[in-house]
């Protein structure tokens, strides 16, 4: 599967409701990379008292950046179902539009390594990630 047919293939999926809310779409993505870059706006309801988002919903919108990589990697075969995820806040995450990037840094059989940056619109990296994924069969999707 080339970049392009995975970049028409993700348009046409439905998204998950948790992508609606913040707002997912996919910018770039490079196969021989494993590498996408998607954008988000995250929602004044994720943000808390100080009025900055909320660190679980920074670790949600992350966790997007990890799982599309995975897909690309695979052609489409497999689905990572998280098994560790680490967090580094780096800055202060304020409502509105934001960018992320992931890339699978090495995938297995089993298990893929996966990292990811979360930035503001001005390209300043406000948290990073890393995660180790078990990888799933994929409904439909062939064995090869």
């Amino acid at each position: 599967m080339t970049s392009a047919e995975f970049a028409a293939w993700w348009r046409d999926l439905p998204l998950a409701p948790s992508e609606k809310v913040i707002g997912t779409r996919l910018l770039e993505c490079d196969r021989d990379a494993r590498r996408v870059e998607l954008a988000f706006d995250a929602p004044k309801q994720f943000a808390n008292a100080r009025g900055t988002i909320q660190g679980g919903f920074v670790a949600a919108l992350l966790d997007t950046c990890l799982g599309i990589p995975v897909l690309l990697a695979s052609d489409t075969r497999f689905g990572p179902v998280t098994l560790n995820l680490s967090v580094n806040y780096l800055g202060a995450i304020k409502p509105g539009a934001l960018r992320g990037s992931g890339r699978v840094t090495k995938i297995g059989r089993s298990v893929a390594f996966v990292e990811a940056e979360l930035t503001d619109m001005e390209g300043n990296v406000l948290a990073t990630a890393t995660q180790t994924a078990k990888l799933f069969r994929r409904p439909g999707t062939p064995d090869v």
